[in-house]
């Protein structure tokens, strides 16, 4: 609930003109674009040690909220409306896929036994797929059991999947573990039993799944031995890379998980440009639609994907300022002997370092022809997810994102803030900030690609 005296002082505030703002201005407009908080913005309350982690970025439209007191999560969408007041457990929040989230059974273990109760028996169908499990009781009748008793919900375990709602889909206790789904799928892992002599003992195999936890590819299906799984891969140009764990080694398979390429690379990227970044022992190459080596294992330092027939390579035993190259689909070298470079995006690539006639100390915009058409204030960014300054490139507002700035394709300052700037997901992106532009308390929330602050989370009045 929002405190009501708060939400009258920001209506009083709004009502006399004195708009929001937060340190996000737009330079390539004649009209600046801040951040600001409207009558429409939602005020969400929480316990005052409320921070960024206890906030998800937005997938599928929709985004997880932590209660930092109780520990439990819930769902917001778009507009910052609560779909499911916070009632699960777990330590990374979970990515729905078209209106469906598998979580495992320790996120929400009463709602979980509430479910197979309702059912009225244990012989809950789980998937069309066993993965060779003996039949359920053909004498089991819905309510009652076998004995004419009320049956008893079986201990739980494995997965369970829900909707935007909360309301349960399904009852997985076959998977011991299920990643994100990509392209409609994702890898899950299962325990069969074996015989080890006298002994017993349960052994993990891997196979792909639907959103409706039914398995797919059964030729694909394989024992893990002691390996881990694998997060899904991306399915780009019909081809999907997938990890052998009976080799240890990587392939790729298409749409309908047949093997196009056996599985041959120590580790193996997505394609783009027709080209997929491959691992040989300790050196990586690029390989074609058809497993060949286009450009032989060769680089030290893992290399960049190809965009728009541009891929971006990182030397060793040289100089910082002269470590980047840039490269085509055959490997030859274009562009060397740079400080930095960024992938092309839209026609165009931003570079640091020295270019013939130009000094070092700007940032350069080249074309496809590689040529430089603008020089701008000199931009240094990171490396690593982790990074402040870590590049990202934004289709919503065809943006690249570098730490508090944002530059446009060309060249010009889009976004200015005091705080990291982040990408947008479900054309939201979160922020740091204060109702008023003089407030020094700030909040996280979520804003819209129009600077408008959809929500934010307050800390709740101390009675």
């Amino acid at each position: 609930m929002t405190s009501k005296a708060f939400r009258l002082c920001l209506i009083f505030c709004l009502g006399f003109g004195i708009s929001a703002q937060a340190e996000f201005n737009l330079f390539n407009s004649s009209k600046v674009i801040r951040a600001h908080v409207t009558t429409a913005t939602r005020l969400i309350e929480m316990p005052e040690n409320f921070s960024r982690i206890h906030l998800s970025e937005y997938d599928d439209h929709v985004c997880w909220i932590k209660n930092p007191e109780t520990k439990l999560w819930g769902l917001l969408d778009t507009l910052g409306n609560t779909l499911i007041e916070p009632r699960y457990t777990f330590n990374t929040p979970p990515k729905f896929y078209y209106g469906v989230c598998f979580l495992p059974y320790t996120a929400d273990s009463i709602g979980l036994s509430t479910f197979l109760l309702s059912k009225g028996n244990i012989g809950l169908p789980v998937s069309k797929n066993t993965l060779d499990k003996k039949p359920a009781d053909k004498k089991a009748v819905k309510g009652k059991s076998v004995a004419g008793k009320t049956p008893v919900a079986p201990p739980l375990k494995g997965y369970f999947s829900i909707d935007h709602t909360g309301q349960i889909l399904g009852y997985y206790p076959q998977f011991d573990e299920i990643s994100f789904f990509s392209a409609g799928l994702a890898n899950a892992s299962f325990s069969l039993p074996v015989k080890k002599g006298k002994n017993r003992d349960n052994q993990s195999w891997f196979t792909y799944i639907s959103p409706r936890g039914d398995i797919l590819f059964p030729n694909l299906k394989q024992a893990m031995g002691h390996g881990s799984l694998h997060d899904t891969r991306n399915l780009k140009e019909g081809l999907r890379a997938h990890y052998d764990y009976k080799k240890e080694k990587w392939g790729y398979i298409d749409a309908k998980g047949i093997w196009v390429i056996p599985p041959q690379f120590d580790w193996s990227g997505d394609f783009s440009c027709r080209r997929a970044i491959a691992r040989i022992g300790d050196l990586w190459g690029y390989i074609d639609p058809k497993g060949k080596w286009v450009i032989s294992p060769r680089y030290e330092n893992e290399p960049n994907d190809f965009s728009e027939s541009f891929s971006i390579i990182y030397k060793s035993g040289v100089a910082f300022e002269e470590r980047v190259a840039i490269i085509d689909t055959m490997g030859n070298i274009l562009l060397d002997k740079l400080e930095d470079a960024l992938p092309f995006y839209k026609g165009v690539c931003f570079v640091n370092g020295r270019l013939g006639k130009y000094s070092n100390s700007k940032t350069f915009l080249l074309d496809k022809h590689l040529t430089v058409i603008k020089s701008i204030k000199r931009v240094v960014w990171g490396h690593g997810m982790n990074s402040e300054s870590y590049p990202y490139f934004t289709q919503q507002l065809n943006t690249l994102l570098l730490g508090q700035i944002a530059l446009s394709t060309s060249g010009d300052k889009v976004y200015e803030s005091t705080e990291k700037l982040r990408p947008f997901y479900c054309n939201r992106s979160k922020v740091y900030t204060g109702i008023q532009e003089s407030d020094t308390t700030r909040h996280w929330g979520f804003m819209n690609t129009s600077g408008e602050v959809v929500f934010l989370v307050l800390p709740r009045p101390k009675d």
